[in-house]
C-alpha cells in the first residue's frame, strides 16, 4: 500500500497516480469534502442494470446497453463508500478494471477488493479530486458518482469546477460517465452529452 499525497492507494496503482498538482489545487483539496457513502443512493441505478432488481444473476436490457459502453473501460467509482455492489456490477459489465475512491476507510488493509471474477478491483482512500488530478494515465474510462453533498464544505462551487476539468482531461472520445441519486456532479459540465439511451458519452 502507498500513501501519495494524501491518497492511500494499492502499490498496483502507484503508476498510474504520480502526476503532480496543479498550481491552487492543494488549496481545494486541503477542504475534504463530505461524500455521502449511503448505498441508497445508487440502488436505483443498479436495480436499472440487473433483471428483476439487484439480485446480481443476469443483466437487463438496460445493462446490455451499458455494457456496450463500458466494456474494457477503467470504472472509476467516485465517492465509493464500502463499494462491492457497484464493483461487482462493473465487472459483469465487462470493465477492464474497477477502482474506487473515498474519504471513509476501506474495511480491508490491502486496499484490494475480492471479487468472483478475474476483474482487478482497488479502494483508494483520499479525496475525489485528488484523485482524479494525480491520475496521469486514461486509456478509456467510465466515472461513475452516487454521493457528493453540495451543503457539506466551503468553496463547493471551485471544487466541481476543478473536478469537470479533470475529468475532461482524462477522458478520451467514447468515454461515459453515470451521476445517479443525490448527486451534484453534472457530465455535461466536464464535456460528456447525452446521447440517445440518456447515457452520457464523451465525444
Amino acid at each position: 500500500m502507498e500513501d501519495i499525497g494524501k491518497l492511500i492507494l494499492h502499490e498496483d496503482l502507484k503508476p498510474e497516480f504520480q502526476r503532480e498538482l496543479p498550481v491552487g489545487m492543494e488549496r481545494l483539496i486541503e477542504i475534504d469534502p463530505f461524500v455521502d457513502s449511503s448505498s441508497a443512493h445508487s440502488d436505483f441505478w443498479l436495480e436499472n442494470i440487473w433483471k428483476g432488481g439487484m439480485y446480481f444473476n443476469e443483466l437487463s436490457d438496460y445493462g446490455q446497453d451499458m455494457a456496450e459502453y463500458v466494456k474494457g473501460k477503467t470504472f472509476l467509482d467516485l465517492g465509493c463508500g464500502r463499494a462491492g455492489n457497484v464493483a461487482r456490477t462493473a465487472s459483469a459489465l465487462k470493465a477492464k478494471k474497477y477502482i474506487g475512491v473515498d474519504v471513509w476507510r476501506s474495511n480491508n488493509p490491502n486496499n484490494r477488493i475480492i471479487l468472483e471474477s478475474e476483474m482487478p478491483a482497488y479502494f483508494v482512500q483520499g479525496d475525489i479530486l485528488n484523485f482524479l488530478a494525480r491520475r496521469g494515465t486514461s486509456d478509456g474510462t467510465a466515472f461513475f458518482s452516487a454521493g457528493i453533498d453540495a451543503f457539506s464544505f466551503k468553496n463547493f462551487r471551485d471544487y466541481l469546477s476543478a473536478v469537470y476539468q479533470e475529468m475532461n482531461r482524462l477522458a478520451k472520445s467514447g468515454d461515459v460517465a453515470f451521476s445517479v441519486g443525490l448527486n451534484d456532479i453534472n457530465p455535461e459540465k466536464a464535456g460528456f452529452r447525452l446521447n440517445g439511451k440518456g447515457i452520457y458519452v464523451f465525444p
